[in-house]
Order: C-alpha cells, then sequence, then structure tokens
C-alpha cells in the first residue's frame, strides 16, 4: 500500500497545483487534495495505531483511490 501512496504524491500534487491555478478545475484539486490527505493518513496510520485498528486505517488509503477515481468519472460525465 505504501506504494501506491508514493506514486500519488506527485500526481495528486500537480493535480492540485493545477486547480489552484485554474478556477474552471478547483473541484479536480479539492478532489486530489482529499484523496491524497486520505491515502497519508492511512499510510501513517498503518504505523501509529494498534494492530486491532489496522484495517481502519488501511481503508483510507485504500477508499481514497476508490473514491477519487469515482469522482473523476462524475467530473467527465458532467463535462459539457
Amino acid at each position: 500500500m505504501r506504494g501506491q501512496t508514493v506514486g500519488s504524491i506527485p500526481a495528486h500534487s500537480t493535480i492540485i497545483v493545477a486547480g489552484a491555478r485554474d478556477m474552471k478545475n478547483r473541484s479536480y484539486g479539492v478532489c486530489a487534495a482529499v484523496a491524497l490527505g486520505m491515502m497519508l493518513v492511512g499510510a501513517v496510520g498503518m504505523n501509529a495505531v494498534p494492530a486491532e485498528y489496522f484495517g481502519v486505517v488501511e481503508r483510507f488509503s485504500v477508499f481514497a483511490a476508490t473514491g477519487f477515481n469515482a469522482s473523476l468519472g462524475i467530473h467527465l460525465y458532467l463535462d459539457k
């Protein structure tokens, strides 16, 4: 799971910067920032929480990628 987070940092950072520069793409940047934050919480949480709660923080990382893909699909569907 850590490889997913490390590979996503440059990609999500680029989308966040693009969203900050262009008002038209702001929602992409917000979605990318939320997804990146969730991935980082998942990656850090895997080492920070007791073993009993490992599954909870791991879900942050897993659902961040799934949720971001869903938001991109919604954006593309609604794009005119």
